[in-house]
Formats: structure tokens, sequence, C-alpha cells
């Protein structure tokens, strides 16, 4: 089930607040091994998303910051396509895509279907629906996970529906 569509009352607040303030601690603070530094920062990423009420409420802007850090920290093309989506969010589906486009090493033999995925959402915002289209149709063929290449379909198909 997709973030924003996840019914947020039913989350733990008592926890994701004990969860904030270990996050907040005093020995998280210092010096870290690179392997902790980037566990710390995508805690702090997913504390970001458990903290907004509602979707609309996420500080993408502390997320891209946090995704910013975790490049640096861990850089790797899973990290930055994930950096592009907050980009997006943040910034819009024009700033998303110049952020993928910017991504080295992705593509090539055993690539994964997830960055055709992202760029073919994206182009779908931007209201670039032919470029959409073929981005669909290269993460479809990529595609081994059943449940993943259900939604892109469905995603694809919805292309070709008349708007309304």
């Amino acid at each position: 089930m997709l973030l924003a569509d996840q019914d947020r009352s039913r989350w733990h607040r008592d926890e994701i607040a004990e969860a904030v303030a270990l996050l907040e601690s005093a020995p998280l603070r210092g010096g870290l091994p690179v392997q902790a530094a980037a566990y710390l920062l995508q805690a702090r990423i997913a504390a970001e998303h458990a903290l907004a009420p509602r979707p609309d409420d996420t500080r993408w802007d502390r997320i891209v910051a946090h995704y910013d850090l975790l490049v640096a920290v861990a850089p790797g093309p899973s990290v930055e396509l994930a950096r592009a989506v907050a980009v997006a969010q943040a910034r819009g589906p024009g700033a998303g895509l110049a952020a993928i486009a910017a991504i080295s090493g992705v593509g090539g033999v055993g690539a994964s279907h997830r960055f055709d995925a992202v760029r073919a959402e994206l182009l779908t915002r931007a209201g670039r629906v032919a470029a959409a289209r073929t981005a669909y149709d290269a993460a479809i063929s990529l595609c081994r996970n059943e449940a993943e290449l259900s939604h892109l379909h469905d995603r694809r198909a919805a292309l070709d529906q008349p708007p309304g």
C-alpha cells in the first residue's frame, strides 16, 4: 500500500514520538561510522513521513535535505532515485526529472524497473504522456515482481483513458 493511501489515524503516535526523541538524542549527534550515519539518515527520512498528520503535510524540503546527506554518505543509484522522488515532491515533476537525468550507474544488464517506473510517473505528472508511455513500457519490460507489474500495467493503461 502506498504511503499516501495509508490511514495515518491508525499509526501509533506514542511510538513515533519515542522514536523521534531517540533520533534527536545526544549519542546520535556526534561522529558516527558511515554505516550508522546512513541508517540514521534513513530513520530521519522515515520520521519525517511519520510526523506528517496527512500526506500533504509532509516536509519534503527536510526529506530532500536528509537525502542530500545520505547521497554524500552512502551514494548509489537507489538512494539517488529516492532523492529524485523527494525532489519531485518538494519542487515539482520537472525538478524530479532533472534529478533523475543526473543519476549515473543506472540501466544496463540486470537493471531495475524502478528507474523507468519513477520516470514514467513524473512524466505523467508533467503532462508528457507519450514519453510516460515509453517509460512505462521500459519499466514493464524489466519488472519481475507480479504485484509491481500489475501496478505498472494499471498506471500505463490509465494514460489511455480520457481525462475526467
